[in-house]
């Protein structure tokens, strides 16, 4: 006979176990689309020609924290095997002809274990997922100061007035 509180912390653990694997999932979805934004971005800024001609030390800057986000979502993304007990074959060999309460009890205690032993991948998934996160933002903010300055620089500096070729229609001289 079976008892009632092994049933209920069996049906809650092995319900945990699953929240658990779901969220990783659910991570693995928003690094996908962090990873699609930046490369959408990326790809949005080499078919620019402003982008082209920025000095190099701008366009440094940028690729720079493209990169290192784009390191940090794959860190998030790259797959890691969790741990789902039981194993079918074991859990038949090993406890096909065991009392119910006794076959209750190993699988409580292995969920727990594959529970525990998956909170490290994951809290290091999170980690990551949010450095990514992060320095998209900083990215996107670094690619606003660039415009700013650059088009700053531009229009009052004399590098507008004499690199770009204003000078060659006779306005300045």
């Amino acid at each position: 006979m079976v008892n009632n509180s092994h049933n209920l912390i069996f049906l809650e653990i092995k319900e945990r176990l699953k929240d658990q694997l779901d969220s990783a999932s659910s991570l693995d979805n928003k690094a996908g689309i962090a990873l699609g934004l930046v490369g959408a971005l990326l790809v949005g800024l080499l078919n620019s020609s402003w982008f082209i001609q920025l000095r190099y030390y701008y366009l440094l800057t940028i690729l720079i924290l493209m990169v290192a986000t784009i390191i940090c979502l794959l860190k998030a993304y790259f797959v890691r095997t969790y741990r789902k007990d039981p194993e079918p074959k074991t859990l038949i060999d090993g406890y096909q002809n065991k009392p119910e309460d006794e076959t209750i009890r190993q699988l409580i205690r292995n969920f727990e274990n594959c529970f525990n032993k998956n909170n490290e991948p994951l809290e290091s998934k999170k980690r990551y997922l949010n450095w990514g996160f992060k320095l998209l933002a900083l990215t996107v903010f670094a690619i606003c100061l660039i415009v700013f300055l650059s088009t700053q620089i531009k229009t009052h500096g004399s590098y507008y007035k004499h690199g770009l070729g204003v000078s060659n229609y006779g306005r300045y001289r």
